[in-house]
């Protein structure tokens, strides 16, 4: 090993390149608002009780902790989306709280992003928003992530973690990734 060179585990280099990516999407979008890139980000929640522990679902103390890690992450990487939407049960609100307490943007409820139902309805909305992120389930995340990326839910194309966040950009051919984050891949505080 060359003297004064610190070798990084590949992860610290996974999350180093999201940095970058964001900084320069805004970089560039600051210098040229006319090359503004659609982005939307889906969040899976963070790990919660299962309903035999707790008939609410309340994000385990696990849970609170990676979706706090992956927040501030987030926020230092100047993320910031308009608002961020949830699907009203318990542990996706208080992951979207989270998330919305350290981007400092408004949160609230929004229909049809149960863990069961069908992703068409957001496919459609999304292809129309901005600059959204929403928090939900699986296998609805899922399903979504798949309808927005090839036009056909029943493709895996991502395997969702709790508290990862994908960040979707859209251009003229279509949605594309722009970049999946997951707690495990992200530096201790």
């Amino acid at each position: 090993m060359l003297a004064g060179v610190i070798h990084r585990p590949k992860r610290f280099y996974v999350i180093d390149q999201v940095l970058k990516l964001q900084e320069t999407r805004l970089r560039e979008e600051a210098k040229n608002p006319s090359i503004h890139l659609s982005m939307i980000f889906l969040v899976q929640h963070g790990k919660a009780y299962t309903e035999a522990e707790d008939p609410e679902r309340r994000l385990t103390p696990e849970g609170i902790a990676e979706t706090e890690k992956v927040a501030r992450h987030l926020a230092a990487a100047g993320v910031r989306p308009a608002e961020i939407i949830h699907s009203g049960k318990t542990r996706a609100r208080q992951t979207a709280e989270i998330l919305a307490r350290h981007l400092g943007v408004p949160v609230r409820e929004g229909e049809g992003l149960g863990p069961n139902d069908d992703p068409t309805p957001w496919a459609l909305r999304l292809s129309e928003a901005d600059n959204l992120m929403v928090v939900g389930h699986l296998p609805h995340l899922s399903r979504l992530a798949a309808l927005l990326l090839t036009g056909d839910p029943a493709k895996e194309v991502v395997k969702f973690r709790y508290s990862g966040v994908l960040a979707l950009t859209k251009e003229q051919a279509g949605w594309s990734v722009a970049w999946y984050i997951t707690p495990d891949i992200l530096p201790q505080p």
